[in-house]
């Protein structure tokens, strides 16, 4: 179990289908609880890399407060 030491009453599992030039973001709620799906989104579609998107996505978490741990995972397929 990540981030409690209680029994979880619900996993949501959920499959999808992967594709050259998807991008995904793997992330805490100190990250997608201080910046919004969209932005999210256009980060993910204008950035380079996915170092670049998940600097850029810390970054604007922390300057909007970054009241809780910030965690970001980036994976851009080829």
């Amino acid at each position: 179990m990540i981030g409690t030491s209680e029994q979880l009453e619900r996993v949501d599992i959920k499959t999808v289908t992967l594709s050259a030039g998807d991008r995904y973001l793997l992330s805490t709620d100190g990250l997608h609880g201080e910046v919004g799906d969209e932005e999210i989104k256009k980060v993910l579609a204008t950035t380079a890399t996915p170092q670049q998107a998940a600097e850029h996505l810390l970054a604007l978490a922390l300057q909007r407060g970054g009241s809780d741990n910030i965690t970001g995972i980036a994976v851009f397929l080829e």
